[in-house]
C-alpha cells in the first residue's frame, strides 16, 4: 500500500514500505496473519537488504520501517512473497551512497607565495571535484587537478596565512595550517653582463632566508648560488647560460625576469714578441676584444698597461714599468681572458766597476743588478772590446780585459739589452813619436806617448828586434839605446804584458828591410812578407826564422808563407831585418792596425788611392819626399817602385790602375803604368813662345788628361791664347787642342799659398783671374 521512498545507503528506507494481503478482487483480507517477505527485487549496486524481512500480517497487512540497502545505486525494487499467495513488487526507488568527510593527511608544501602549486594529501575526497572546493584560510582556490586523495591546487591571490581545509558534500576536512610568503622580486643584478664563470649579484625581496628548494636561472641555464638571503644572492654565471632573463624560484614561484647579456671571453691566441723589457712595443693577437677599449684592461702578471691602439682583434701596448714576468690578460666587460706568459727582461744596472782602469789580462769586478742568474747569450764590455768572463751571477760579474781594447766603458749585455755605462780606462802603452827614427847601435832613442807605466818594472823598450837598454822610463816617455844586435825593424813598449803599437825604426847599417813590417793577422790567416833591398827590390836566400812557432809559422819557401797558430805577438826575422806581427784569436779589434811598411826615411809625402783595374796592381800609391813612388798592395807587399824626381809634383789616379804625375815646376805631364811603373812620353805645353803654362790635370775614365794650355807669344803677354786640350796618355801628345774664347790677359801671382793639389792660389786683376 506504502511504496518505499529514496534513501541513503545503509539509512532506513522511507515509506515505510506496507504490504498487504489481498483477495482476487484487490479487497485486503483483514483476517490473515500470513508471514509476508520482504527481499531486494531489482538490485542495480549489488546491494545487501538489511532489517526485519518477513513479519506476519497484521489485519491483513505488514510494514518493514526498518529496512535498509547497504550500496547506493538507482532504481532498486523491494520484492515480497508469501507461502501459497502471489508475490508483489515495489516501484523503483533510489538509495543514495554515502559520501564520508573528506580528511587532509598533509600539505606539501606547508608553505608559499601566490600562485605556488600546493599538493594536499588525504582521503574522501571524492574521484572528481564535482562540488568539492579547497580553500586557504577561508579564500577560496581554483584547484588544477583532483583526485580521492590528492589534489594539486595554486595559492590564490588573497590568500593569507591560515588553514588549508577541503568540502565536498560529504563535509569539510580537517584544516592543515599553510604560512603564505611574499612573491620574489628582483630589484638589480650586479653586473648586467658578463661571461660564464663571472660572479652576480642579485638584489631583491622574497628570496627566502634560505636556499632551500629555490633556484635561479640564467635564460632556463640553472646556477648554483654561492650564498643566499631573503634580499641577496650570490653566485655565478653557469656553463652552457646565455643572454636573457635571470629569474629566481623561490617560495614555489618564479619572481620577475631581470635581463643579462652573457659575454663571449675574450681570447689571446700570440704575443709578440714573447719577452721584452719596460717600454718593449707588445702586439696581442685574438678575438672578442671589443671594436673600442671602453672600460677593458690589459695586464702584464697583474700590473695594467695603457694601450696604443685597440680593435676587436688587436691589442697593442707598451710593457708597463713594474711589469714582472707572468701571464698577459684582456679583460673585456669584467671577463678575463686566457693568458698567455710574457717574460720580462729586467735592465741590467751597474752600480760600481772596481778597478775602472787596467791593462789586458786585468781582471774587473763589476757589480750591480739584474745581470741573470747564469751567463747564456750575456757579455761584458771593457773599454772598447768584450772581456773574458770569469764568473757569472746575477749581482756580479768578473771579467778580463782583452788583448787590443782601448779606454772607453764597461757595460752588460743581457738578453738584448745593455746595462748603464760606466767609464773604463785602458792604460795599454802608446806610441806617438820617436826620435830619432834611424840610428846606429848605441843610438838614445827617445819614445813618446801614454801608458808606459810610471816605472819600468817588468816593461820591455824593443828597438829593431830584440830588447833595449831603457836609461830612463815614465808614464809618457821612454828613453833607451839601440842594442848592438838590432836590425831594422820596428820599436814598441811592452808594459804589463800589453803590446804597444809599432813605429818604424831603420838601423842605417841594415842592407835589407821587411815589407810590411808591422802585421796584424788572425788565427787561421795566411800572408807572406818581402825582403826588399835600400831600392825596394826583392832579396832572396836569406834565412827566415819565428821567434816563437806555436803563434806563427812560416813554410820553407823563400819568401815564406806565414800562418797564424794562436793568439800572441811574435818577431819573423830574415837576415838582419825583422817584422812585428800580432795574431789575434778572432775579428781584429776596431782601430787595429793591419799593416805597416817601413819607408826610406825621407818622409811620406802622400798616399793616393788607385782605381781598381786590370792593368794595374796597386791598391795605393805611397810617395815620399826623395821623389820614390811605392805601387802598394792590399797586403802591404811593394808592387814596383820608380823615383820622379824632387821636383814640385802633383799625383792624380787614373782610371787604369796607373798614377798621372803633374810637374808644376815645368808644366809637364806624364803616366807611370799601372803594371810596371814605367814612365809614359810626357805633354809639354806650346813651345817657341815666351811664356807657357798647363792647368792641372782633371782624367776621363778612358784614361784621357783633360788640361788647359796657356801661352804667351810676346813678353807682356799682351798677346796671348788659351786651349782645353785632351791628352793620349800613352804618347803624350794630344789628341785635341780646343781653342777658349776670350783668354787674352795677364794675371799675376800674389800670394805664395797654394791649393790642395799644389796650384797657386792667384787674385784677381781687372775683370780675369
Amino acid at each position: 500500500v506504502v511504496q518505499p521512498g529514496n534513501a541513503s545507503a545503509g539509512a532506513s528506507i522511507p515509506g515505510p514500505a506496507t504490504v498487504t494481503v489481498q483477495d482476487s478482487f484487490g479487497n485486503t483480507v483483514t483476517d490473515s496473519t500470513a508471514p509476508i517477505t520482504i527481499s531486494i527485487g531489482t538490485n542495480p549496486a549489488g546491494g545487501i537488504l538489511s532489517g526485519t524481512t518477513t513479519k506476519n500480517a497484521l489485519a491483513g497487512a505488514a510494514s518493514f520501517a526498518d529496512l535498509s540497502i547497504s550500496n547506493g545505486g538507482n532504481g532498486y525494487t523491494l520484492a515480497a512473497s508469501s507461502s501459497g499467495l502471489t508475490g508483489g513488487t515495489t516501484q523503483v526507488f533510489n538509495i543514495y551512497p554515502v559520501v564520508p568527510v573528506p580528511s587532509i593527511t598533509s600539505v606539501s608544501p606547508t608553505s608559499g607565495a601566490v600562485g605556488a602549486s600546493i599538493t594536499i594529501t588525504g582521503s574522501n575526497f571524492g574521484a572528481a571535484q564535482g562540488n568539492g572546493i579547497v580553500a586557504f584560510n577561508g579564500t577560496s582556490a581554483t584547484p588544477a587537478n583532483w583526485s580521492a586523495t590528492s589534489i594539486a591546487v595554486p595559492v590564490p591571490t588573497g590568500a593569507s596565512t591560515g588553514n588549508v581545509v577541503v568540502n565536498t558534500s560529504g563535509g569539510a576536512s580537517n584544516g592543515v595550517s599553510f604560512t603564505v610568503l611574499p612573491t620574489p622580486a628582483i630589484t638589480s643584478l650586479s653586473p648586467a653582463s658578463g661571461a660564464v664563470g663571472v660572479s652576480i649579484t642579485i638584489t631583491g625581496t622574497g628570496f627566502g632566508a634560505a636556499q632551500g628548494a629555490s633556484t635561479v636561472t640564467f635564460n632556463g641555464t640553472q646556477a648554483s648560488p654561492a650564498s643566499w638571503s631573503d634580499s641577496q644572492i650570490v653566485l655565478s654565471v653557469p656553463s652552457g647560460a646565455t643572454t636573457g632573463n635571470v629569474v629566481v624560484h623561490a617560495s614555489g614561484v618564479d619572481s620577475n625576469g631581470a635581463n643579462f647579456t652573457v659575454i663571449t671571453p675574450p681570447v689571446i691566441t700570440s704575443v709578440s714578441p714573447n719577452s721584452g723589457a719596460a717600454g718593449t712595443q707588445v702586439t696581442i693577437t685574438g678575438s672578442n676584444f671589443g671594436s673600442t677599449q671602453g672600460s677593458s684592461t690589459v695586464s702584464f702578471n697583474g700590473t695594467t698597461v695603457t694601450p696604443a691602439s685597440w680593435s676587436v682583434t688587436r691589442v697593442v701596448g707598451l710593457v708597463p714599468t713594474g711589469a714582472t714576468t707572468g701571464s698577459v690578460v684582456v679583460t673585456v666587460g669584467g671577463v678575463a681572458s686566457n693568458g698567455l706568459n710574457f717574460t720580462v727582461i729586467t735592465y741590467p744596472v751597474i752600480s760600481s766597476v772596481s778597478p775602472n782602469s787596467g791593462v789586458a789580462g786585468t781582471q774587473v769586478m763589476i757589480a750591480g743588478s739584474g745581470f741573470g742568474a747564469t751567463q747564456g747569450s750575456g757579455s761584458v764590455w771593457l773599454g772598447t772590446a768584450p772581456g773574458q768572463v770569469v764568473s757569472w751571477s746575477d749581482g756580479q760579474v768578473m771579467a778580463t780585459v782583452a788583448s787590443g781594447s782601448n779606454s772607453g766603458s764597461a757595460q752588460i749585455l743581457q738578453n738584448g739589452v745593455w746595462s748603464n755605462s760606466m767609464p773604463f780606462t785602458i792604460s795599454n802603452p802608446r806610441i806617438t813619436s820617436i826620435t830619432p827614427d834611424r840610428g846606429f847601435p848605441g843610438t838614445v832613442v827617445t819614445i813618446q806617448g801614454t801608458g808606459f807605466g810610471s816605472s819600468q818594472e817588468s816593461g820591455i823598450a824593443w828597438i829593431g828586434g830584440t830588447n833595449a837598454s831603457a836609461s830612463s822610463w815614465s808614464e809618457t816617455q821612454v828613453s833607451a839605446i839601440v842594442a848592438a844586435s838590432a836590425v831594422s825593424g820596428i820599436v814598441k813598449i811592452q808594459q804589463n804584458g800589453v803590446w804597444s803599437n809599432a813605429v818604424t825604426f831603420t838601423v842605417p847599417s841594415a842592407s835589407v828591410t821587411l815589407s810590411p813590417n808591422v802585421l796584424s793577422m788572425v788565427v787561421g790567416d795566411t800572408r807572406s812578407l818581402q825582403a826588399l833591398n835600400a831600392n825596394y827590390q826583392p832579396v832572396a836566400g836569406l834565412t827566415w826564422t819565428s821567434s816563437d812557432t806555436a803563434i806563427l809559422t812560416l813554410s820553407a819557401g823563400d819568401p815564406p808563407v806565414l800562418t797564424a797558430v794562436a793568439p800572441g805577438n811574435v818577431t819573423v826575422f830574415a837576415g838582419d831585418a825583422s817584422a812585428d806581427v800580432t795574431v789575434y784569436p778572432g775579428a781584429l779589434p776596431v782601430g787595429t792596425v793591419l799593416w805597416s811598411i817601413p819607408g826610406n826615411g825621407s818622409r811620406v809625402s802622400g798616399i793616393y788611392p788607385a782605381v781598381p783595374s786590370s792593368s794595374g796592381v796597386a791598391d795605393v800609391f805611397a810617395t815620399e819626399d826623395d821623389g820614390t813612388v811605392l805601387a802598394v798592395t792590399a797586403d802591404g807587399e811593394v808592387a814596383w817602385t820608380t823615383n820622379v824626381g824632387t821636383d814640385f809634383w802633383n799625383f792624380l789616379p787614373d782610371f787604369q790602375g796607373g798614377l798621372v804625375v803633374y810637374n808644376i815646376n815645368n808644366s809637364t805631364f806624364y803616366k807611370l803604368d799601372g803594371l810596371t811603373g814605367q814612365a809614359y812620353p810626357a805633354y809639354q805645353p806650346s813651345q817657341g813662345v815666351a811664356w807657357a803654362s798647363i792647368g792641372p790635370p782633371a782624367i776621363h775614365i778612358d784614361g784621357t788628361i783633360f788640361t788647359s794650355d796657356y801661352t804667351c807669344t810676346n813678353a807682356d803677354c799682351s798677346n796671348s791664347a788659351g786651349w782645353l786640350v785632351g791628352i793620349d796618355p800613352s804618347s803624350g801628345t794630344s789628341k785635341f787642342r780646343a781653342p777658349t774664347a776670350n783668354s787674352t790677359g795677364h794675371v799675376t801671382s800674389t800670394s805664395n799659398d797654394f791649393d790642395a793639389f799644389g796650384n797657386p792660389w792667384c787674385s784677381p786683376l781687372g775683370s780675369q783671374t
